[in-house]
């Protein structure tokens, strides 16, 4: 199980940098994301690199990414999947950055801000409108409202849970 997971983990750093370099050239943004397993020791939260991660461990992927030519680039959308086995940890995804965020349960091809709403039925077969839990989010994302500055960095973060 613990291979599996770590397996996982690069596979969601590969994607996330993959996903980030489409929507810009590799030359004028330069991108790193890591991934951190969240422990509690003497009542502090601590990060560790996370090599291996197993049921109930909360992941923390962390992305940075720099403008490294001399002019503003605008447009930039950050795109991450949740990966399988994992669940969205909900609010985790933070940023100082202006920007919208947007979650899909569908693998990426619709968005949606939050609270994410569908007609589910109820227990006595009606129809209603519930807000989908976020453990049921496959993909989430940030898209920035402000130009990255030349030389200026941005940093994006959110959490998982294993399941």
């Amino acid at each position: 199980m613990m291979t599996k997971i770590t397996e996982r983990i690069k596979a969601v750093l590969l994607t996330a940098l993959l996903t980030t370099a489409a929507t810009a050239n590799a030359d004028v943004l330069e991108s790193h994301m890591s991934a951190w397993l969240v422990k509690q020791q003497e009542n502090k939260e601590v990060l560790k690199p996370a090599g291996e991660a197993g049921p109930g461990d909360i992941i923390e992927y962390r992305m940075t990414y720099k403008n490294t030519q001399a002019s503003p680039l605008s447009a930039l959308t950050i795109s991450v999947p949740v990966p399988d086995n994992t669940a969205y940890v909900a609010a985790s995804a933070t940023t100082p950055v202006k920007s919208q965020f947007e979650a899909s349960i569908d693998g990426g091809k619709t968005w949606e801000h939050e609270p994410i709403k569908r007609l589910r039925k109820t227990a006595e077969g009606k129809l209603r409108m519930t807000d989908i839990p976020v453990s049921e989010y496959t993909n989430i994302r940030w898209l920035a409202e402000n130009p990255i500055q030349p030389a200026e960095q941005q940093a994006f973060t959110y959490r998982v849970q294993v399941k």
